[in-house]
C-alpha cells in the first residue's frame, strides 16, 4: 500500500491509501472507500459519480464518444476504462493523463 496525491481538472485534489498491485497499463481506481469517504453517490442513468468536495459540486462523467465532445472554451473532465484509454490514443492527436508510479 502507498499513499498518492492526485487531482483531478484544476480543482480536486485528494489523497488516497492504495492497494498497489501488478498491472500492464496503469489506473487509479477509485473503489468503494473512497466513495464511502467522500460521501460519493452513483447515478446510474448518467452512469456519473456526485460528491461534495470544499463546498462545490462535483460530478465524474465516462468519456463521451467523439460526436459529444465539448467545445474548447468549455472545461470538462472524464474517467475512463484502460480499454477505452487505449481506443481513444490510438485516434486521438492530443491527450492528458494522469500516471501514478510509486
Amino acid at each position: 500500500m502507498c499513499q498518492v496525491t492526485f487531482s483531478i481538472g484544476k480543482n480536486f485534489i485528494c489523497e488516497v491509501l492504495c492497494d498497489v498491485l501488478d498491472m500492464d497499463i496503469c489506473h487509479l481506481i477509485l473503489g468503494r472507500p473512497w466513495q464511502f469517504d467522500m460521501g460519493a453517490w452513483y447515478d446510474c442513468c448518467a452512469n456519473a459519480y456526485l460528491f461534495d468536495w470544499k463546498g462545490r459540486k462535483m460530478r465524474l462523467l465516462p468519456f463521451p464518444a467523439k460526436s459529444e465532445l465539448p467545445t474548447k472554451d468549455k472545461a470538462t473532465l472524464f474517467t475512463v476504462s484502460g480499454s477505452s484509454l487505449l481506443s481513444e490514443y490510438k485516434d486521438s492527436s492530443r491527450m492528458f493523463l494522469l500516471l501514478v508510479t510509486e
